[in-house]
């Protein structure tokens, strides 16, 4: 349905089709192309994606938040998996609905500021909204011409209702404002199968980054981006991960009992380090991975910590907050700890993070908990790693302040080290403070809670 159109003898891309130019110019053969189109979408199911995005829904509900779909596509198939309608902003318009023509006078909405956000401009406005006409029938496999349909209010030519490419978003017809402010209060923004290459979808993707909220961006082909999160596989199999992680997170209390003795949720026994690299001393938020997720998502089990190695045979610190080398605008002792360092993302399973509004700096607790925190793996030589351990110690205020502890820690693939659990020192607070007089950083990130906002 996307390749190329011919009119006449022309061939013609959907971006020269989809206009007020060439509806105005080929009113039933863009038509056409509409009905052709229609009748692929009219044939076309919801696929797995489709499914598992409203039963996370549903398990959203049962947590007392609510899960609000905002799409692109004009196909219907989120309707048809059964998504409420009060939750679902088609901001491209739906292929199965048209409208008399708003820029014929004459026409029911002519006289109406299109723009409008009043409830009896937008009322009259959606009252325009009708179901197609519905394609006709293939003869010898071929379609039929058809006639441009009218209005039978105003008599009026219809046009689809979708949204073409030399017009503008507005609430009436694309609930533009409606999906903007859903965007504005959500918790966490999942991106699924979208370039974000279009203005409204680029729009919330920034106010989202913007406010330092979590975006995962699902999608096997796309490369990463900085200010999302990747799971780079098919939405089906994605989606169903994340429903399944969901269902048992949604079981855990609001306060997940305390790990005193933690156990990290991650697969095998940690590697022993590698000698570390050149020094980089800092870490890329959009480093390539090394290699594509084939659609399976990674499945990781538990290390027990009493088998950690001792102290001396230990060359990683796991940095989640002010030790990160990633964190924009860092306090002042942060460039100085991450010289002659390297460092790789990483992700620690089986804790949280918090910031004490009397503190202003995160706190890691271990719980027992399906939740993660993210952030950087950091490491040096020897003789260098045995002098920063001692200047972490001072920074994080250990023993009085923060506590310590050997753990497994899941190191990210990148182009010239392979992932995997590793063991390092993580400075902790399990136990120290009252949690329910703390902020939870959600998405178990640092950076993206305290300094996305801060991002040029």
């Amino acid at each position: 349905a996307d390749g190329f159109w011919k009119v006449g003898s022309q061939n013609y891309t959907p971006q020269e089709l989809a206009t007020w130019e060439m509806f105005n110019r080929e009113p039933r053969a863009l038509w056409q192309w509409y009905l052709y189109r229609w009748r692929i979408c009219r044939e076309s199911k919801p696929n797995a994606g489709h499914f598992a995005l409203q039963d996370i829904g549903k398990v959203i509900k049962k947590l007392g938040g609510r899960m609000h779909v905002v799409t692109q596509n004009i196909d219907g198939l989120h309707r048809a998996a059964g998504c409420p309608e009060d939750r679902l902003y088609e901001v491209h318009g739906n292929i199965s609905l048209m409208r008399c023509d708003e820029k014929v006078e004459g026409s029911c909405c002519f006289h109406h500021d299109h723009s409008a956000t009043d409830i009896p401009t937008m009322s009259a406005m959606k009252g325009v909204v009708v179901q197609a006409t519905k394609p006709p029938p293939l003869v010898d496999g071929k379609e039929v011409e058809v006639e441009v349909p009218v209005c039978s209010d105003c008599g009026i030519r219809m046009r689809p209702q979708v949204l073409w490419f030399d017009e503008s978003y507005n609430e009436a017809w694309y609930k533009q404002v409606s999906a903007m402010n859903a965007v504005e209060n959500c918790d966490c923004l999942l991106v699924i199968g979208t370039t974000l290459t279009t203005g409204l979808p680029q729009r919330i993707f920034r106010t989202c980054v913007a406010a330092g909220k979590p975006v995962i961006h699902v999608n096997p082909d796309e490369e990463t981006t900085a200010g999302m999160l990747h799971v780079q596989a098919k939405s089906g199999a994605a989606l169903k991960a994340v429903l399944e992680e969901l269902t048992v997170l949604a079981k855990e209390a609001a306060y997940a009992e305390l790990a005193v003795s933690p156990r990290s949720a991650l697969a095998g026994k940690p590697a022993a380090p590698k000698a570390p690299g050149k020094a980089s001393g800092r870490a890329s938020l959009s480093g390539k991975p090394k290699a594509k997720a084939k659609g399976a998502i990674r499945r990781t089990t538990s290390v027990d910590s009493s088998v950690a190695p001792p102290e001396d045979k230990v060359r990683f610190i796991f940095a989640y907050g002010t030790l990160r080398p990633d964190a924009p605008n860092p306090p002042s002792w942060t460039l100085p700890f991450v010289k002659d360092m390297t460092s790789h993302r990483a992700a620690l399973r089986g804790a949280s993070i918090y910031e004490v509004s009397s503190e202003g700096y995160p706190s890691l607790v271990f719980e027992q908990t399906r939740c993660a925190v993210r952030g950087c793996l950091v490491t040096a030589d020897p003789k260098v790693f045995e002098k920063k351990l001692a200047e972490a110690n001072r920074i994080e205020g250990y023993p009085d302040h923060y506590q310590r502890r050997i753990v497994s820690v899941d190191r990210e693939s990148d182009d010239a080290t392979p992932g995997g659990p590793v063991w390092a020192f993580v400075y902790h607070r399990t136990g120290k403070f009252d949690r329910t007089q703390a902020q939870r950083i959600s998405d178990g990130d640092w950076v993206s809670h305290k300094f996305a906002a801060k991002k040029p």
